[in-house]
């Protein structure tokens, strides 16, 4: 997958949703096929978390006008084209205590992946965190 620099632009915006302290390799220079892919994977975890509360799905589709997303780079696509940022469906999920654990959880399984994979460190297979 070769990424657009506003393809790339919407991952650091997704990396710094899903992580608000500071992530200082959180550039578009280190948004790499394995970052994408990683954080493909945390928005997916994210999703599949939130399934269990009724709203998320509504919440999605009102963000984004994609149900089901074929891939998460579709969401971005397609967040990039209506001016908006995954960042608003993760915000969205903030805002309610149920929805920001998925989040928050994501956030502390992934960490250390994606943190590794900005950097370059990391090339075992993303499926784990």
């Amino acid at each position: 997958m070769s990424l657009t620099n506003d393809e790339k632009a919407q991952y650091v915006a997704a990396i710094a949703a899903v992580w608000p302290v500071d992530m200082p390799n959180n550039n578009v220079n280190n948004i790499s096929d394995e970052v994408a892919g990683i954080m493909d994977q945390v928005l997916q975890a994210i999703k599949e978390c939130s399934q269990a509360f009724a709203g998320v799905n509504i919440v999605f589709a009102v963000f984004y006008g994609v149900f089901p997303p074929s891939s998460w780079a579709s969401v971005l696509v397609n967040a990039l084209q209506s001016g908006t940022s995954v960042t608003a469906w993760i915000e969205a999920l903030r805002g309610n205590a149920a929805y920001n654990a998925c989040v928050v959880t994501a956030a502390a399984n992934w960490r250390s992946a994606i943190e590794l994979a900005l950097i370059g460190l990391r090339k075992q297979s993303p499926e784990t965190p």
